[in-house]
């Protein structure tokens, strides 16, 4: 069977947009009929409504409890490093500083840092360990 050029063409559009579907595809009944052996829905809507009953929840886990090394120094240190918690270029420091601490809390040290004083978080501090001969004297306690 030979099909001209401009009859091939108008043969293969409908098929590749999909338009034209299969013929007359039958598909065989036995697949469909009801062969009596499957359970009555009552009682398998009842069957999984008491597993869904003995269900019981699950403790979540506690993601945010994270231990913060704290060095044993921290608290005595006169000068502490900050560590910057930004997204860094290539070859920046970790930390600035050294900062002079003026008061201390449980989890919050308040420091002197550009003249101004501010409150910063126990776990972004490193304690600096300063030669006496290098620090200014009204440094030294």
């Amino acid at each position: 069977m030979s099909i001209t050029s401009q009859n091939h063409f108008n043969h293969l559009v409908p098929k590749t947009i999909g338009i034209e579907g299969p013929q007359n595809r039958e598909l065989p009944s036995s697949s469909f009929k009801d062969k009596g052996n499957s359970p009555p829905i009552i009682k398998t809507t009842m069957t999984l409504k008491n597993h869904i009953q003995c269900l019981q929840p699950v403790q979540a886990s506690k993601y945010a409890k994270n231990n913060v090394l704290i060095r044993k120094d921290l608290p005595t240190t006169t000068h502490v490093f900050v560590r910057r918690d930004t997204v860094r270029r290539p070859l920046e420091q970790h930390y600035y500083g050294p900062q002079k601490v003026l008061s201390r809390k449980y989890k919050l040290f308040t420091m002197d840092i550009c003249c101004q004083k501010l409150t910063v978080a126990v776990d972004r501090l490193k304690p600096s360990y300063i030669l006496r001969d290098t620090m200014q004297p009204e440094d030294v306690p």
